[in-house]
């Protein structure tokens, strides 16, 4: 039969590592939440980018496609046939790129956001 020593002793024994166990899980949930924190804040960036520079390649394209419409309309004589001839150049741009959607936006964009979210493991791969 132990003696109360003992007892005592193995009692503490378990406190202690139930408390390392417990200090453990919540270091590892902290970890979690901050790599989380940390890919969405990554992601949210990207999209403000990405918005931003479409906002400005969009305005420029504006000017442009103004530009060469007017310029085809001089030379053509007509400036509404040039905006027409433009506008045709788009509407074929646009069932391009509806066609081809899952190649050209949805797949890059799965990349993207995958890239993003695996690229958190860094620190894990090499502390553990």
């Amino acid at each position: 039969m132990e003696t109360p020593k003992e007892d005592i002793w193995q009692t503490e024994e378990l406190n202690n590592i139930k408390n390392r166990v417990n200090e453990y899980i919540n270091t590892r949930l902290q970890i979690w939440k901050l790599s989380i924190i940390e890919s969405a804040a990554k992601i949210i960036g990207a999209l403000i980018l990405a918005i931003l520079l479409f906002c400005i390649l969009l305005t420029g394209l504006i000017f442009v496609s103004a530009a060469a419409a007017i310029y085809l309309g001089h030379i053509i004589g007509s400036p509404a046939l040039g905006f027409l001839i433009i506008s045709l150049v788009y509407l074929v741009l646009a069932w391009g790129l509806y066609s081809y959607r899952k190649i050209i936006i949805i797949d890059p964009l799965i990349r993207l956001i995958s890239g993003i979210m695996n690229s958190d493991n860094d620190y894990e791969d090499t502390h553990q």
